[in-house]
């Protein structure tokens, strides 16, 4: 059996950045990317707010923090045309509501780290007596630069 390192499935990852990719596939390059930073694997598929049949991609319970990794967002999928975003802004505001701290992430957010630069973030802000500022300063100083068109 052959296991794929977080840095193989990235370099997959980056050797093909327009091809479409199922979700699962984007949640278990970040679950490897969360992995390889030293963080504790988080649960998958919450199920948050019973009788209802809502759940999150992936997330901490302990420290309420609840991952979803977005996809289809460049084509139209159901997430992003009228109900389908509706319902998803439903499902937040009741994680919300419930005391949830929610990261959203995108596939590009998960391919230049700043998903996992996010998460660390996350869990810093859910520990306890952890200033606010020192929080910012971490996700602010590792956030990739855009390119400017032209830029070499």
């Amino acid at each position: 059996m052959t296991t794929t390192t977080p840095r193989a499935l990235l370099d997959s990852a980056i050797s093909s950045p327009r091809k479409r990719r199922p979700a699962k596939e984007n949640l278990s390059l970040l679950l490897a990317l969360l992995s390889a930073e030293g963080l504790p694997t988080p649960e998958t598929e919450i199920r948050f707010a019973p009788p209802r049949r809502w759940r999150i991609d992936a997330g901490y319970r302990a420290e309420m923090i609840a991952i979803e990794v977005e996809g289809a967002i460049h084509v139209q999928g159901r997430h992003t045309r009228g109900v389908g975003y509706e319902n998803d802004m439903r499902k937040y505001n009741h994680l919300a509501l419930l005391g949830w701290l929610l990261i959203r992430v995108s596939y590009g957010m998960i391919a230049t780290g700043e998903a996992t630069e996010y998460i660390k973030a996350a869990m810093l802000a859910r520990t306890p007596a952890q200033p606010i500022a020192s929080v910012e300063a971490h996700v602010t100083a590792k956030r990739p630069r855009p390119r400017r068109k032209g830029a070499a």
